[in-house]
């Protein structure tokens, strides 16, 4: 999931777990107080999708209504 336009990343990393990478902190995303790393490939995925959506929904919050 490596969209120029999506802030998160999923990849995974040398030892096969994988990881959400926040592009503009540069650094891992957090989910609360939750580093995202070490992560099975599903969990990373739908992590990436979840945060990037919900950016989506606060910068257009009325084209979340369409």
């Amino acid at each position: 999931m490596n969209d120029i336009n999506q802030r998160f990343e999923a990849f995974p990393d040398p030892m096969g777990n994988w990881m959400v990478w926040d592009c503009q902190n540069d650094d891992f995303a957090m989910i609360g107080t939750q580093r995202m790393w070490m992560l099975t490939e599903q969990r990373a995925l739908a992590a990436c999708a979840t945060l990037n959506a919900l950016l989506v929904a606060i910068r257009e919050p009325a084209a979340m209504l369409l």
